[in-house]
């Protein structure tokens, strides 16, 4: 298992990321799941995602600043 991403959309259209995973926290795994994510929320028309994984991880908290899919509370 190199990765993953588990989420589901709720009655708004909203994206919710439940559980993301990259073998060995590798941040390039991380930005293409990411990057895929993204195609896929513009294809369906995705205007909203919070991801509730990010909280403590500043790991995850960069891998999605850079991809600039989530912008987190401090940068609005």
């Amino acid at each position: 298992l190199i990765g993953y991403i588990i989420f589901f959309l709720d009655k708004n259209n909203a994206l919710h990321i439940v559980d993301i995973f990259a073998a060995n926290k590798d941040i390039s795994i991380f930005k293409e799941l990411i990057s895929n994510l993204i195609i896929y929320s513009k294809e369906e028309n995705i205007g909203l995602a919070k991801c509730v994984t990010l909280n403590g991880n500043t790991t995850l908290k960069k891998v999605f600043r850079y991809t600039g899919f989530i912008r987190s509370r401090q940068s609005r």
